[in-house]
């Protein structure tokens, strides 16, 4: 499946071992929206990586996957999709960091209060910020049928 290939292609692409290591972790706990789903367990079984390595692992997966992959919620997928495809969107980038939950809430007027920026500006990032893919591999599950 897409999962496979992923791990197969992590492992011509990461010469390092623990790069290839770390990559194939992420691969095999992702769901099928490819999100990172870490239980309690899985962390004590993975002493090895702490938390800074699973980000410079989830870095990694981006030069494979679909931007967005092995995110670990859904504030990291679409700050990782605004980092690599649209370094320039510095306000989405913003607004996604530090004020998802205004976003989620729909306070447009708050949102342009604490920004400074005028409602239509907010609304043209909120419309940028919906072309975004909330999950990135959700194509994971399309494949794992066959």
């Amino acid at each position: 499946g897409m999962r496979a290939k992923l791990v197969e292609q992590a492992r011509l692409l990461f010469t390092d071992p623990q790069d290839q290591q770390l990559a194939r972790f992420i691969l095999y706990n992702i769901d099928d929206n490819g999100y990172l789903k870490l239980t309690e367990n899985d962390l004590a079984y993975t002493e090895e990586f702490d938390d800074t390595e699973i980000t410079r692992g989830i870095r990694l997966l981006q030069q494979l996957g679909p931007i967005g992959i092995g995110a670990r919620n859904l504030k990291e997928c679409l700050l990782l999709q605004i980092a690599y495809d649209y370094p320039q969107q510095k306000l989405a980038e913003s607004l996604i960091k530090y004020h998802l939950d205004l976003l989620a809430n729909r306070k447009w007027n708050e949102i342009a209060a604490i920004m400074n920026i005028s409602l239509e500006k907010v609304k043209e990032i909120t419309d940028f910020i919906k072309t975004l893919n909330p999950k990135p591999c959700a194509s994971l599950s399309d494949f794992s049928a066959h």
